[in-house]
């Protein structure tokens, strides 16, 4: 088909062409006069991206990119946890608006409260900001001033949830960590228990210098017990030479019989009795009684010599004795005071290792007890990072219907099928219309056009309507 002929084909067919497209336009503008009025309320809220723990303003790494970010907040928005929210806060089950909108539903058997958060979500709309972190949150309303407070109810629904889901979990810690720091604080009274009972059994007052002073005891001991051995083998030595010293009858070799004054004044005072002795002995004789004398004196003091180098001798004997039992008993206090120093040693290890789980239960006592305020803290939070950025206002013009919008697709949308139409038409019952179509139809060359017919057509004059199946027929039937 040519351009031609569909001119031909419109120009024939221009009374149906107008009732089509005037129709269609007519009842565009019907349908827009009868259509209902909507209103559509818009606010913003912006989402700070920036994670930062509210309580020790510490920042927090971040894994989510903010198209993830953003994207999840409109799940929360259009969420019905926020619209029940909405529900709530606005009371709309008293409203008489939406108790008659759910009594004409009959297809819905649930709560109302259920059914006007499904009824929000429908006309909510949630749309991203364009390379930003704003959300936009529109309400669409017959009534312009319930739009408006719809979509901030919404953005203030979206705020308090946002508030709850990071509250939530942190009262749900803060209750586990309860429990947790009950458990801590009883293990921590059984390690300060068993520390306690440790020292009252162990009768320990203070360890941190006993075992110092033990030691400083020990070394004076030590000390004591090497001079007692010192003194002990200078006295052995010495009654060992006395020994010696008298069974050769070598009695002026022994330093402790030289630095003897008595003995000394004995040795002398034998020497001249000895001396006297003999004179008397040359002068008169073993029987005269001065000689008899001088001998029962030499026999005296010859005893006195022996009784004080007895004495000497014991006193030697007795010094090494007393240095002996002195050593030995230096030694048991030494062992007894090492054995004391090791039992100290280990109720010091005991002790540390109390000491030590009494340390470590208080450490984890004490953080446990802190971030159980951290977390306690955080469930008691009302500072969000969400920020209402514009509130709705309450709108002016319509959102629906579009008069403008709805004539121009009318407009358009008639002219394309009062095209088409006769067409459609056409090609179902196609007519001879000109001389191509002749042509065409009986397969046979045009010699000659009747003029005339085109302005006698033009002019309303009536032209005869053949159909190429009837010329077809016609041109069978001819013999």
């Amino acid at each position: 088909m040519t351009s031609e002929q569909m001119l031909i084909i419109l120009r024939a067919r221009s009374r149906m062409i107008a009732w089509i497209f005037f129709g269609i336009v007519s009842v565009g503008i019907v349908a827009t006069v009868l259509w209902p009025k909507s209103y559509f309320a818009q606010t913003s809220v912006v989402i700070d991206s920036r994670s930062t723990n509210p309580v020790t303003g510490a920042a927090e790494p971040s894994t989510q990119l903010l198209t993830s970010v953003v994207a999840t907040q409109m799940d929360v928005i259009a969420s019905r946890a926020v619209a029940l929210k909405v529900v709530d806060n606005l009371h709309l089950t008293a409203l008489p608006v939406f108790i008659e909108k759910y009594s004409r539903d009959s297809s819905y058997s649930g709560p109302i409260r259920e059914w006007i958060a499904e009824y929000l979500l429908k006309k909510l709309s949630v749309t991203p900001g364009k390379d930003s972190s704003v959300i936009n949150i529109g309400e669409t309303n017959r009534d312009p001033q319930l739009a408006a407070t719809l979509a901030n109810a919404f953005a203030n629904a979206y705020v308090q949830v946002s508030l709850e889901l990071k509250a939530d979990p942190a009262r749900r810690q803060s209750a586990w960590f309860s429990q947790q720091l009950q458990d801590l604080r009883q293990s921590l009274q059984e390690a300060q228990k068993k520390l306690s009972d440790f020292q009252l059994s162990q009768n320990i007052v203070g360890t941190t210098d006993q075992l110092d002073v033990e030691n400083a005891r020990l070394t004076e001991i030590s000390n004591q017990l090497v001079t007692a051995q010192t003194a002990m083998y200078q006295t052995q030595t010495r009654l060992t030479q006395l020994n010696q010293s008298l069974r050769r009858g070598q009695l002026e070799e022994m330093p402790d019989i030289l630095d003897n004054p008595l003995l000394q004044t004995l040795k002398g005072e034998l020497t001249r009795a000895q001396a006297t002795l003999a004179d008397t002995y040359e002068r008169y004789g073993k029987n005269h009684p001065q000689y008899l004398s001088a001998a029962a004196h030499v026999k005296t003091l010859e005893s006195k010599l022996e009784a004080e180098i007895s004495h000497v001798k014991g006193a030697v004997a007795q010094s090494a004795e007393i240095s002996a039992r002195q050593v030995a008993e230096l030694q048991h206090s030494m062992t007894e005071q090492r054995s004391r120093i090791l039992e100290l040693k280990k109720q010091r290890d005991q002790l540390d290792l109390y000491k030590g789980e009494v340390d470590d239960a208080q450490k984890t006592y004490d953080a446990a007890f802190q971030r159980a305020g951290e977390v306690k803290l955080e469930g008691h939070l009302d500072q969000s990072n969400i920020a209402v950025l514009s509130i709705a206002a309450k709108p002016v013009l319509p959102s629906q219907p579009r008069p403008l919008m709805n004539i121009f697709l009318a407009t358009l949308f008639g002219a394309m099928l009062s095209i088409a139409v006769p067409l459609l038409l056409e090609l179902a019952s196609p007519r001879v219309r000109s001389k191509y179509d002749l042509a065409a139809a009986l397969g046979a060359p045009v010699f000659c056009e009747i003029p005339g017919m085109h302005s006698a057509s033009r002019n309303g004059l009536p032209l005869p309507r053949i159909s190429v199946r009837r010329l077809l027929r016609m041109q069978a039937a001819q013999p």
